[in-house]
């Protein structure tokens, strides 16, 4: 598994239950520009594998700091500034050096390689689609190359989750043309988890 992430709250809690799972191996992180900067999204990827205390820490790829074409969308910091609560203290504590934690392989590339090297890849991407969307467009092959692909985006009744009162979901409205590249043009089997999901009941989702 290729986790892709912005690197709040939310996404750090899916992490930590991937690395705590048996039946899962996560081969990479790979991180992106969303609620917080690509460069801060790093940092909590790396803070968070710090509290875990892994003896082979998972390697961590940087990728795009803005969409493909759009100018950077300024999230509220629901999260807070640093994207996952505001509180440098909390064990562990924020280190200089977690900006640092990365490979020198782009996202993007580091996507088109694992998936050369590793079978049955599963693709989780839990923030704006930038990093995915480049790399199908550097290489198309990607597409047949994934076993599945995870989205953590979109929404089915048009209603929207940002600050400026429009109908769009976050990760989609950061990146549209990302979302388009990847949900109209990928051949992969593709698993969308809607903003629904997350205010509607299982019987109302059903």
């Amino acid at each position: 598994m290729i986790i892709d992430t912005d690197g709040v709250s939310d996404d750090m809690r899916a992490i930590s239950l991937a690395i705590q799972h048996p039946n899962v191996e996560l081969i990479a992180i790979t991180t992106v520009h969303g609620c917080v900067t690509v460069e801060q999204a790093t940092a909590n990827v790396a803070r968070l594998q710090r509290a875990h205390d892994l003896q082979n820490p998972i390697p961590i790829y940087m990728g795009n700091s803005e969409a493909l074409i759009r100018k950077p969308f300024v999230a509220h910091p629901y999260f807070g500034i640093d994207g996952i609560g505001d509180d440098p203290n909390v064990f562990p504590e924020v280190s200089l050096e977690d900006f640092s934690a990365h490979e020198s392989e782009s996202a993007a590339l580091a996507m088109l390689r694992l998936t050369k090297e590793h079978d049955d890849v599963a693709l989780v991407c839990i923030g704006p689609l930038t990093n995915i969307a480049l790399a199908y467009k550097i290489d198309r092959s990607l597409a047949g190359r994934l076993k599945k692909l995870v989205v953590l985006g979109g929404n089915y009744f048009g209603v929207g989750n940002t600050n400026d009162g429009s109908s769009k979901e976050f990760n989609f409205g950061s990146d549209p043309e990302a979302a388009k590249i990847v949900m109209e043009e990928m051949s992969t089997p593709i698993t969308m988890v809607p903003w629904e999901v997350h205010y509607l009941k299982g019987a109302e989702v059903r």
